[in-house]
């Protein structure tokens, strides 16, 4: 969390799911919320602390911290989509970034859907696809000002882009 105070995870190995669990770091104890349980791989927080954005198969959700109602989700039904590789919230949190696997079951080698998508939660439009690469994007980021958003690929020479959200060009 931006005031240091608090830390969120999701653990993989929890019989139950794959749950959020929130952390006040002094002292370590977990402070309860109602946001249920599920299959979720990666979490970014906004940049105030009082929303949180999760992945979950092609879903991106986003979650109010205090009072754990659900906000915004948006599914990705391209069958060249995987699942949910990477999410980042823009610094305002008007911006919310997803980075995609590549699906090769059933799908024609040359299909190229973009894997990287970014959503306006004010509008809850789509406002930029990129990343046509043969390569997942398995990484999302933002510029501190969040006028730019970088996406990597797979592993240490995988490609990274540059996108500017206001024009939607890389």
């Amino acid at each position: 969390f931006p005031d240091g105070k608090r830390l969120a995870t999701l653990s993989r190995a929890r019989p139950e799911g794959e749950p959020l669990r929130i952390f006040e770091v002094e002292g370590w104890k977990e402070v309860p919320h109602s946001i249920p349980n599920g299959s979720r791989i990666h979490l970014a927080l906004a940049a105030d602390g009082k929303k949180v954005a999760l992945t979950a198969g092609r879903r991106m959700e986003v979650w109010d911290l205090q009072t754990s109602k659900k906000l915004h989700e948006f599914q990705c039904r391209e069958r060249v989509m995987g699942r949910a590789e990477a999410v980042a919230l823009s610094p305002d949190g008007v911006y919310l970034a997803g980075g995609f696997m590549r699906n090769s079951e059933g799908v024609d080698p040359g299909e190229r859907t973009p894997l990287l998508r970014v959503w306006d939660l004010r509008t809850e439009k789509e406002v930029l696809q990129g990343w046509t690469e043969d390569s997942h994007c398995e990484a999302v980021a933002f510029s501190p000002d969040g006028r730019l958003l970088a996406a990597g690929g797979e592993g240490e020479k995988g490609p990274v882009q540059i996108w500017e959200l206001a024009s939607g060009k890389m």
